[in-house]
């Protein structure tokens, strides 16, 4: 079982390290009681208050919080505490179309345009201050091997797809993960600290796979991707989570990788070798699967999730994530406000 505090011979130097600095475990707890003042106890003022206190306790909070405590507080037509977590979203990599794409926010804006102006200033001291902070060869080399791959699968899953194209398609995959390995363990990993977030542009989208017909209202969601290319290529090969398992837990509590990003590279992992796939045949790159003994029912197919609740609940917390009663609770909310609070693959991240 993956348990910080019981993984002592795995876990015991990552864990002095990341002490040494700072576990983000224990921000993502506080993350999580911000985020029950308005989902629970309907206090998104108080919310908005333990946000702050958050981001002046740490110095580089996650931009997806920073970009959830903007809205919240633009649901208030609060400019005060707005102006905060605008600086707070620039600071962390969040660009203008982005924070811009939320009704909330954006109505915000537009209800004063010298207002609108004076964010904007702070958009062009902030964003740009943020972009010194990144490691941009890192960024460079990683962005680089996505785009790759990300090309060659369109063509090996369009209308062009041939065994040739599945075959170079599945040969760079396998050769991104021979770079990244010894490139994470040398330099550590890519995350939104070290290389910034991945800009993708928003895009509405309406996806009937991620209603919830049984509440009778369908999950309108948006594609913004408010992590990092580095924990998508480890979503798309099956051995990432099996050659740097402690790295990738190191990354967790340095700030470098989000826990819904790792519990989804964990399931998907396990989900792989758990069945044969069709495509075992073209993979060069060899490594061994082992035992599942954690459930966070966050994987693409909810059929393989675990029907012991308090367990996924139990293996969440241990790595920094909210229950599954808040996930559906911060969904609803989300729609009902016209929120932006998942912020990747599978609108589940």
């Amino acid at each position: 079982m993956i348990k910080l505090l019981l993984s002592i011979v795995l876990l015991a130097p990552i864990l002095c390290r990341a002490q040494q600095e700072t576990n983000y475990i224990d921000y993502h707890k506080r993350i999580i009681v911000a985020e029950q003042q308005f989902l629970y106890y309907n206090n998104p003022k108080a919310a908005v208050e333990q946000y702050r206190k958050i981001f002046t306790d740490w110095k580089r909070p996650f931009a997806r919080d920073c970009y959830t405590a903007l809205q919240i507080a633009s649901l208030l037509k609060d400019t005060t505490d707005a102006t905060f977590f605008f600086g707070q979203c620039f600071r962390n990599g969040v660009e203008w179309n982005t924070v811009v794409f939320s009704p909330p926010v954006n109505r915000l804006l537009q209800d004063d345009m010298s207002y609108k102006k004076r964010i904007g200033d702070l958009y062009e001291k902030y964003y740009n201050e943020y972009k010194k902070t990144i490691d941009t060869n890192y960024r460079n080399i990683i962005a680089n091997m996505y785009k790759h791959e990300y090309a060659l699968r369109r063509l090996a899953e369009g209308p062009t797809r041939s065994e040739p194209l599945i075959r170079k398609w599945l040969a760079v995959e396998d050769s991104n993960m021979y770079e990244l390995v010894p490139m994470i363990k040398s330099k550590g990993f890519p995350g939104e600290k070290r290389i910034g977030l991945s800009h993708i542009l928003p895009e509405q989208v309406d996806d009937s796979r991620t209603g919830d017909r049984r509440n009778t209202y369908d999950f309108r969601m948006v594609s913004v991707n408010l992590n990092c290319h580095a924990a998508t290529l480890f979503f798309h090969h099956r051995c990432g989570y099996m050659l740097l398992k402690e790295e990738l837990m190191q990354a967790v509590l340095e700030g470098e990788l989000h826990p819904r990003e790792y519990a989804l590279i964990y399931e998907w992992s396990h989900n792989y070798f758990a069945v044969k796939h069709w495509d075992d045949d073209y993979h060069d790159f060899r490594c061994e699967g082992n035992r599942q003994d954690e459930w966070y029912n966050i994987f693409i197919e909810p059929f393989l999730y675990s029907k012991d609740i308090a367990a996924v609940n139990k293996a969440r917390a241990e790595i920094g994530m909210c229950s599954l009663d808040h996930d559906e609770k911060k969904k609803k909310f989300a729609i009902d406000n016209e929120l932006y609070l998942y912020f990747g693959t599978f609108r589940k991240i």
